[in-house]
C-alpha cells in the first residue's frame, strides 16, 4: 500500500496520494497517516515540528515548506510559488546580504548564513521542485567504483544530523528520500541511509555505482539533461545488482510515469518499455511477476547493451553539446 502512495508522491502528486489513502479501508492501520497528511497538506494552519530551537532557520525551513506545499498540492503554479519563496526567502537573509530575487543567488547567501551557523546548506532543484538539504555533520571516505565504461576514484561525504531532506522526504514524512547526490567533484550520502547496508548491493550499486556514473556522465556529457544521467544511472544499477530482477524492476515499475518533465519516474518508464521491447517484444510489460521470471544475467546484459546503445548515441551528437537523445 505504502508503495503506491509513495509513487504518487514521487511523482509530485499529493492529492492522488491522499486520494487513494482516504479510499483505503479502515482497518488498514494508516488512519494517523492520513491524519498526518490532512494536516501538513491540507489544513489552513498546519503545525510543523523542526529539528532546530534556532528562530531564524524554522523560519527558512517555514518558507520552503509553504512552497512545498504550493506545488505538491497543485493550489499554485511552479513559477508562482517560486517567486513567493523568493519573496520570503528575501525578507530573511540578514543585513549584509545583497541578492536578486534568483532563488539560486538567493540560496548562495542562505548557505553562507547556515555554514555560520555550524550548518551545510545545499540548494538547487531535486526535479520537478526545489528544496535544500540542511545538516551538521560529515565524513569523507574514498572507494573505487567500476562502471560499464570506467572505473573511478572517487570521495564519498556521508552526511549526518539532517535538519531538512527536501521536498520528497517532506512528502513522504520521510518514508522515500533522495539517498545523496552527486556534486561536480565528489559524492554525497545520507549516512542513515546506507550505514547498516554499507556493504551490500543497495548501497554499493543503487546508491554508489548510479551516483558515480552520474559523476563519470558530468566529465563526458556537461550539457546532459536529467532525464538521461537518470536513464544512465539506473542501467547502470540493472547491470550490477544480483536482485534486479526482483527488486529494481519492481520498484521502477512502480515508480514509472510518463511525464518527462519528472526525471526520475520518466527515466524509470523509458527503461521499463525499452526492456518489455527487448526482453518481451511488447511495448510494456507492467507485471512485476514477469520480471522475476527472467535470469538476473539476461537482464543484465540487456541493461548493458540499453546502456552502450545510449552511450553511442551520445557521442554521435557530439559529446560537448548533447543535451537528450530519449
Amino acid at each position: 500500500m505504502k508503495q503506491k502512495l509513495y509513487s504518487y508522491c514521487l511523482k509530485g502528486d499529493i492529492n492522488k496520494a491522499y486520494e487513494y489513502l482516504l479510499s483505503l479501508d479502515h482497518n488498514t492501520g494508516l488512519e494517523k497517516l492520513k491524519n498526518k497528511y490532512a494536516n501538513r497538506f491540507f489544513a489552513e494552519k498546519p503545525v510543523f515540528r523542526y529539528k532546530t530551537k534556532d528562530a531564524w532557520i524554522r523560519s527558512v525551513i517555514r518558507a520552503y515548506y509553504e512552497y512545498f506545499r504550493s506545488v505538491l498540492t497543485n493550489r499554485k503554479r511552479k513559477e508562482e510559488a517560486e517567486q513567493i519563496l523568493a519573496e520570503s526567502l528575501i525578507e530573511l537573509l540578514p543585513d549584509g546580504y545583497e541578492t536578486t530575487d534568483d532563488l539560486n543567488s538567493i540560496e548562495e547567501k542562505l548557505s553562507k548564513e547556515f555554514n555560520s551557523r555550524g550548518f551545510y546548506f545545499q540548494g538547487g532543484i531535486t526535479p520537478p521542485f526545489r528544496g535544500p538539504y540542511i545538516w551538521r555533520k560529515q565524513e569523507k571516505v574514498e572507494y573505487e567504483v567500476t562502471l560499464p565504461e570506467k572505473s573511478k576514484k572517487i570521495d564519498v561525504y556521508f552526511m549526518s544530523d539532517f535538519i531538512m531532506q527536501s521536498w520528497l522526504h517532506f512528502a513522504t514524512f520521510g518514508g522515500r528520500a533522495a539517498g545523496g547526490w552527486a556534486s561536480e567533484n565528489a559524492l554525497y550520502c545520507v549516512k542513515d541511509r546506507y550505514e547498516k547496508v554499507i556493504n551490500k548491493p543497495d548501497f554499493l550499486y543503487s546508491y554508489l555505482a548510479h551516483e558515480a556514473q552520474h559523476l563519470a556522465d558530468y566529465e563526458d556529457f556537461p550539457c546532459l539533461l536529467p532525464v538521461d544521467l537518470e536513464y544512465r544511472a539506473k542501467l547502470v544499477e540493472l547491470i550490477y545488482h544480483p536482485l534486479n530482477n526482483k527488486v529494481l524492476m519492481k520498484k521502477f515499475l512502480s515508480d514509472a510515469d510518463h511525464n518527462r518533465e519528472n526525471p526520475h519516474p520518466y527515466s524509470s518508464y523509458v527503461i521499463c518499455s525499452n526492456l518489455s521491447k527487448k526482453i518481451y517484444d511488447q511495448d510494456y510489460v507492467p507485471d512485476p511477476e514477469k520480471w522475476r521470471k527472467v535470469d538476473f544475467n539476461v537482464l543484465s546484459s540487456s541493461a548493458e547493451e540499453l546502456f552502450h546503445k545510449h552511450t553511442t548515441l551520445l557521442t554521435n551528437e557530439g559529446k560537448e553539446n548533447v543535451e537528450s537523445v530519449i
